[in-house]
């Protein structure tokens, strides 16, 4: 038989080979019966115990994989109520030592920074753009006058 072992080299193919070749073994070859691979000779019985050795590897895998998905599926399960403590913790923790202590840092996260102080011409820039605000905000919202009405008469005087 030709080298086609190009297009059936993935897992699941060598796999199902595998198990094919395992069931002809058992069903196809009686007693007595034996064939010559690469040189050496097997009879049913160590034809079949060595293809099962080249099986059992791929059913390892097969098995770690299905308990690493259920082992996934049981990590992001648990998740939402993780990150509901964590939130929780996070902010009693906060509550108890302040945002700016230090001991919060062996929780795992840094303390909040004392803001930064602003120079003088920098408050001076600030109550400058406030008053201009203020200035715009007042003028939008002042009423302009109101206007006589038009085309009625006004009523008599007594």
């Amino acid at each position: 038989m030709s080298n086609n072992h190009v297009k059936d080299d993935t897992p699941a193919r060598v796999e199902a080979r595998i198990a094919a070749r395992i069931k002809g073994a058992t069903d196809e070859l009686g007693t007595g019966e034996t064939l010559d691979v690469l040189g050496v000779t097997y009879d049913a019985g160590q034809l079949k115990a060595k293809l099962q050795s080249f099986q059992v590897p791929y059913t390892a895998t097969d098995q770690a994989h299905h308990a690493f998905s259920e082992a996934v599926k049981v990590r992001d399960a648990a998740q939402p109520g993780a990150l509901e403590f964590l939130d929780a913790l996070d902010g009693s923790v906060v509550g108890k030592f302040g945002p700016r202590s230090p001991r919060i840092e062996s929780f795992g996260f840094s303390p909040r920074k004392a803001p930064r102080t602003m120079t003088p011409e920098e408050k001076l820039a600030r109550a400058e753009k406030s008053r201009l605000t203020r200035a715009k905000l007042a003028a939008a919202r002042a009423k302009p006058p109101a206007a006589p009405p038009t085309g009625a008469s006004a009523p008599p005087a007594k």
